[in-house]
């Protein structure tokens, strides 16, 4: 795994908790939805970190909880956070 793949995940933990899953091979770790998971444990969040991309599968049409993971660090993260990924280019500052 790369470095700028480890500071992500290591962000990612930081807004959202604790994985649930994690399959490294195809660079994609569910989390429980910060909008819809409602202490459920669904890991319904997956993100895939090579592709920047994250969907909630439960409320990702209804909440917009999908798109860039510049997106999810703006609606979840704090500045500082979103700043990090951006000088790791962890992500595109979109």
């Amino acid at each position: 795994m790369s470095d700028d793949s480890e500071i992500l995940i290591e962000l990612l933990t930081d807004v959202l908790g604790d994985p649930k899953h994690h399959y490294e091979s195809k660079g994609q770790i569910a989390f429980d939805c910060p909008v819809c998971d409602e202490d459920r444990h669904k890991g319904n969040l997956e993100i895939n970190y090579f592709s920047h991309l994250y969907k909630c599968w439960s409320c990702g049409d209804v909440n917009e909880t999908h798109g860039s993971l510049g997106k999810l660090f703006d609606k979840f993260g704090n500045k500082k956070q979103k700043k990090v990924t951006i000088s790791c280019n962890c992500i595109n500052d979109e």
